[in-house]
Order: C-alpha cells, then sequence, then structure tokens
C-alpha cells in the first residue's frame, strides 16, 4: 500500500550544490582575467579597462569625451577616416625612486584601444582633440555634405 524509502542524510550535498553552482557563475568572469588563477590580475583586452565615454551629436560636429586618467595628452594617438574614429592610449607604470621598495604594485603598464563607427563622414582636416582633468574630448565636425540644411518654403 504505502511505500516507504530511507535515505542516509548527507549534510554535505545542500554545500556541494551550492559550491557547484557558485563555480558556474565565477566561470562566466573567467574571460576577465589572467588564466594564472590570480583574480587581481585583468587581461589587457579586458571590457572593464576599455574607456568610459559620452558620444553626442552637437549640431554641426559631433563630440566624443573619454575618460582616460593617469594618461598624459603625448601617450594618446588618435586615427581617424571619414567615418570611424581609434583611441589608443598607453598609462606607464611609475618609477619607484631609488632606495625605495614597493611593498605591493597593482598598476602596472596599461594600453587601450577602441574604435568607433560614426554616424556621418566627418572632416577629417577640422578635428581637434584636447586633454583636460583626464577628459579627452574630441571634436568631429561633420562634412559639409552631412550637415542639416534649412529649406526656404515659398507659396505660389
Amino acid at each position: 500500500m504505502f511505500e516507504t524509502r530511507l535515505f542516509a542524510y548527507d549534510p554535505f550535498r545542500q554545500l556541494n550544490d551550492f559550491r557547484r553552482r557558485m563555480d558556474v557563475l565565477l566561470n562566466d568572469f573567467s574571460p576577465l582575467f589572467e588564466t594564472n588563477g590570480s583574480l587581481s590580475q585583468l587581461r589587457e583586452d579586458n571590457p572593464l579597462q576599455r574607456f568610459v565615454r559620452d558620444f553626442e551629436d552637437i549640431g554641426e560636429a559631433y563630440r566624443l569625451q573619454l575618460d582616460v586618467p593617469g594618461v598624459q595628452d603625448k601617450d594618446i594617438r588618435i586615427d581617424a577616416t571619414s567615418n570611424s574614429i581609434t583611441i589608443s592610449s598607453e598609462r606607464a607604470q611609475s618609477e619607484v625612486p631609488e632606495g625605495y621598495q614597493p611593498l605591493r604594485t597593482e598598476r602596472g603598464t596599461t594600453q587601450s584601444s577602441q574604435s568607433y563607427s560614426l554616424p556621418a563622414k566627418v572632416d577629417l582636416e577640422k578635428i581637434q582633440a584636447t586633454l583636460q582633468d583626464g577628459v579627452l574630448t574630441v571634436n568631429l565636425p561633420k562634412s559639409p555634405e552631412n550637415l542639416p540644411k534649412t529649406i526656404v518654403v515659398t507659396s505660389k
């Protein structure tokens, strides 16, 4: 009539199940880190190391603003075509003065590069870039053929 089954209680069964689920979750983040097991060492192509940016259409031009903390203007390279722009930067590791020994070093040399497609052609001769307080601002004037035109309507 009634079937009774007896199971041996395993107190670690839920804990092992939880560990397996955490392993699956943490493996989703493994591409962000070096494979040597050091979670403090980010990979160079890590999306977390990419530029924080704002991209705006300001009428006659596009404005691209990027956060590049610790990078000097001489360490930034901008390559542009009429419909795309690539910005690369390199931040060198700080030198330790002679006679001192670092206790911990986490800020090494980093390189970042990103390319952006532009929604319309730009005038390559008029592109300007400025760096102020760790923010790179690139003004990309639109090509005259892509500027908005006002059409006057006349009545007959």
